[in-house]
């Protein structure tokens, strides 16, 4: 798989989210998607980039929206030094986190999407 079909499988999974929190956005840049993530394990990387939509999810819901107010276990997220996604959530999302494993497996484009993602950032730092 290339960067496009991983891309492809990306825009699915943020459509998937955002059907579920009733938002509606562009698919965040790679910046926001391997913010953090190590791509040497594709199922903790599949786990990583999810969790990432998700929190930029919660920052896109609006005060009119329902889940405005949920706390963040409520999107299956928690805080315990750093972002986790819980069991539940794992559970729940599982499909899509085996289809963004395999992705992230069959595309050795990410890593070099990730260091010149990494580079702009430390550049752009000010």
């Amino acid at each position: 798989m290339d960067e496009q079909g991983t891309l492809s499988i990306l825009r699915v999974s943020w459509q998937t989210i955002e059907d579920c929190y009733n938002i509606i956005a562009d698919l965040p840049g790679w910046d926001v998607v391997l913010r953090g993530v190590d791509l040497s394990s594709p199922e903790e990387a599949a786990r990583a980039m999810f969790m990432n939509l998700l929190t930029e999810a919660m920052e896109l819901v609006d005060r009119f929206n329902p889940w405005y107010k949920a706390p963040a276990d409520s999107y299956g997220l928690r805080f315990a030094s750093g972002w986790k996604l819980t069991p539940e959530a794992q559970a729940q999302w599982r499909p899509t986190l085996d289809t963004l494993a395999r992705a992230v497996a069959d595309c050795p484009e990410l890593v070099e999407i990730q260091s010149a993602t990494e580079a702009t950032r430390w550049l752009n730092r000010p």
